[in-house]
């Protein structure tokens, strides 16, 4: 329905912004304004604030802006329509009449709507009867209690040939009308319609207000094909613009700013039963355009959850081709990918709803996965596989119709191949054979997951304190490393903070004085990296033996240099990941971090050859005296 300007501006006039936002968010005055925290972003100081004269509010910390139909558009994920006909009834205020032809359609398709709520009742009633119990031994087989089947509506369609036309013939609702509700089906050659389902669990599809739409039905026969059956397309349901249960999960959605997409109806109803309301299903085919949108009208970035087998992972690539050319700013999805042979329902129902949550923990993101497809199977070492590969690139990221994304997304992959290339031709030069597929694993991506390196974060703890003359040196240097280690529950992080205390304070350092002056918390910690005070050193000896060698202090300075430098480039690439994400993106910026990326790469690499040639003298040096000395 489209609504005049003026009946628009009456509403805005009759309700304050600040009455309708006051739902989500908790408003305090401040000045001529009201303040809070933002519902789009988590933080603790108020950046979100509501002008009722001025009828908008404004949201420092997203930069999001609006009225009282977009704030419910973004934190209820409600329709235009829908927001108006809300606050239409905040302000007691009739919506207005539909010209007479719209009139008449609506009438026809809440008849429709009357004709599958009757429907929707007799397969109930059907569940709970007689003919029911193989469609109730089947919802007990796979641990959908009595509750959430009528949660669900989930009913049974009897056997008969005509057992629900009969039904809904004798109460009066016209054949046409079972016809255009997509409930029978009428043979060409003349004879009487009959019942589109039939001896199937039938679980209805409901729109956004919880209207039956139409139905999908499991056959229960071990052999029945197909094995899920959709209502056909009718003037309620467009198959492609509707994805299942988005009317129960949509609070849940908004309120946790994420929603999961499962395949099936019932793995959604299993999710949803283990305790996961913002859960949703597709309806058995490849997302289409209208069922993306619907999906990011749930939440910006959807988890889509896929089986673990290659089948699965075919599935997520042709969902990356479906909505690669539809992104925008601020909207993308998410892959997690189930252990294999395992779908939702059994996952949780063998090791519980922790165990789904864990895949989903894990998700990857859209570019991730377009970036494993395309490059899995790829050897970039001549010249000509390399243009190959920019070129398939510059077509994937150039379908991208949003011309801001288009263009990050083709910088990015533009970094992330010159990082492949020279990953590959480090590996070349150094001798290493390359695999015949899947180059560019997980290792050789421009950032890998945030805690790589915590070996050589082991490696540089245990350094710190054998040689804390090096370290006190390097006092400046140390104290802007961002280490992401945890042991036993203590961070790294806080034990190089005490570590830095220690080589502050005390003027006398030693190894033991870290035994004796570092917070008991940490001990575990001080052992893991160094060893325990009976054996100070040995755990670090053990990881560095060439320590144990007496290498020359050069030397040792070398290693611990070397090493806070590649923690050093491990933040400059998650810089530069984090840059990535921001659109528009600044391209001289990300140029200038790009270049001094590379060079750090190539000093690190240097510094790996020349201190592998003198780690290997030294040993040798110390083996012969040994010898000498025996």
């Amino acid at each position: 329905m489209k609504f005049s300007s003026a009946f628009l501006d009456e509403l805005r006039a009759r309700v304050p912004v600040s009455e309708v936002v006051r739902s989500r968010v908790k408003l305090r005055k401040q000045g001529r304004e009201w303040a809070g925290l933002s519902p789009f972003n988590q933080e603790k100081t108020p950046s979100f604030f509501v002008n009722d004269q001025k009828g908008f509010y404004h949201d420092f910390s997203s930069g999001k802006h609006g009225d009282a139909f977009t704030f419910l558009m973004e934190t209820q994920g409600l329709s235009f329509p829908e927001a108006v006909e809300h606050v239409a009834n905040l302000a007691g205020v009739p919506l207005p009449r539909p010209d007479p032809a719209a009139r008449s359609e609506e009438e026809r398709k809440r008849t429709l709507y009357d004709v599958l709520e009757l429907a929707c009742s007799f397969f109930e009633r059907a569940l709970s009867g007689s003919a029911g119990g193989v469609a109730r031994e089947y919802l007990q087989q796979r641990g959908i209690s009595s509750a959430t089947a009528s949660e669900f509506r989930i009913g049974y369609a009897p056997e008969g040939r005509e057992s629900l036309r009969s039904f809904l013939l004798e109460r009066g609702v016209p054949e046409n009308d079972l016809i255009k509700a997509g409930l029978v089906i009428t043979p060409e050659d003349g004879r009487s319609s009959y019942d589109r389902f039939r001896g199937r669990l039938m679980i209805p599809i409901q729109d956004l207000k919880g209207r039956v739409i139409a139905f999908g039905g499991r056959t229960l026969a071990p052999d029945g094909k197909p094995k899920y059956l959709n209502s056909p397309e009718t003037e309620l349901f467009h198959k492609g613009d509707i994805v299942f249960n988005a009317h129960r999960a949509r609070p849940a959605a908004h309120e946790l700013r994420t929603v999961v997409v499962v395949e099936g109806y019932l793995d959604a109803i299993a999710v949803f039963q283990a305790g996961m309301k913002a859960v949703v299903a597709s309806l058995g085919t490849a997302f289409t355009e209208g069922q993306i949108a619907a999906l990011w009208r749930l939440a910006e970035e959807p988890v889509v959850c896929f089986d673990g087998d290659k089948a699965g992972q075919a599935a997520a690539y042709r969902a990356v081709d479906r909505i690669l050319p539809v992104l925008r700013v601020g909207s993308s999805f998410k892959f997690a990918f189930l252990p294999e042979g395992h779908d939702p329902d059994d996952l949780i129902r063998t090791s519980r709803l922790s165990a789904f949550t864990n895949v989903l923990g894990s998700a990857r993101e859209l570019w991730q996965v377009l970036w494993d497809r395309e490059t899995r199977s790829i050897r970039p070492e001549s010249p000509d596989q390399r243009a190959v590969l920019e070129t398939r690139f510059d077509d994937l990221t150039g379908s991208i119709k949003d011309r801001a994304v288009s263009k990050a997304y083709r910088f990015k992959a533009r970094m992330y191949l010159a990082n492949l290339f020279w990953q590959v031709d480090r590996l070349s030069k150094s001798g290493v054979k390359l695999p015949l597929s899947g180059i560019a694993t997980s290792e050789l991506v421009l950032a890998e997951k945030p805690t790589r390196l915590v070996r050589i974060e082991t490696l540089f703890l245990g350094m710190l304190v054998r040689y804390p003359e090096i370290a006190e040196d390097h006092l400046e240097r140390i104290v802007g490393l961002n280490l992401r280690g945890i042991w036993k529950g203590a961070k790294y992080s806080e034990f190089l903070k005490d570590c830095i205390r220690i080589l502050t304070d005390f003027d006398d350092l030693a190894p033991s004085v870290f035994y004796r002056q570092l917070h008991p918390s940490f001990s575990a910690v001080l052992e893991h990296v160094h060893g325990p005070e009976t054996k100070m050193g040995s755990e670090l000896l053990r990881r560095l033996p060439v320590l144990a060698c007496d290498p020359p202090q050069s030397f040792v300075l070398d290693v611990f240099c070397h090493f806070m430098e590649m923690l050093e480039v491990r933040d400059l690439e998650d810089e530069i990941e984090e840059l990535l994400k921001i659109i528009p993106i600044d391209e001289d910026l990300l140029r200038g971090l790009q270049e001094e990326l590379f060079s750090r790469k190539d000093r690190i690499l240097a510094m790996e050859h020349r201190l592998a040639e003198e780690g290997s003298d030294i040993r040798n040096s110390h083996q012969n005296g040994q010898r000498k000395a025996a």
